[in-house]
């Protein structure tokens, strides 16, 4: 078997010969090859879709619409709707609503997962302002 190593200091980028030790790196696969081989095994991994299948415990996904004090729009996506609001009424939300003060919240829609919530803010993104609060009512 061989390991192939790279080098701890990053200004050499691996091409000359260092006087200091190196490090290892090995492929995942290639290790799981020599455990088992030599007899090593792991405890069985919990199979991350079934998690994502079953919603009991998870939190719901939030797409939210701000009005400003300017007249534009802020979406945002949160898993806590009030905390994230506040967030932005005292300032410490994001960039664009520390200097466009919320003057209120126009609305919001659940997704049940972060991935959804994330595309349908994307695609309200894209939207004229004279759509978006259609999009997120419908």
């Amino acid at each position: 078997m061989r390991i192939r190593s790279i080098p701890t200091n990053r200004r050499t980028r691996g091409h000359e010969k260092l006087a200091h030790p190196t490090r290892l790196v090995y492929a995942p696969s290639l290790l799981w090859t020599v455990e088992t081989t030599i007899g090593i095994r792991h405890p069985p991994r919990l199979d991350i879709f079934d998690v994502r299948a079953s919603n009991e415990g998870l939190r719901l996904w939030y797409l939210y619409l701000i009005e400003c004090e300017s007249g534009a729009f802020y979406a945002g996506i949160t898993n806590d709707l009030a905390a994230r609001y506040a967030a932005h009424v005292s300032g410490l939300g994001a960039k664009y609503t520390r200097g466009n003060p919320p003057r209120r919240l126009l609305g919001s829609r659940e997704y049940p997962d972060r991935a959804s919530a994330s595309r349908a803010e994307w695609e309200i993104k894209r939207l004229p302002k004279s759509r978006k609060l259609a999009y997120l009512l419908n």
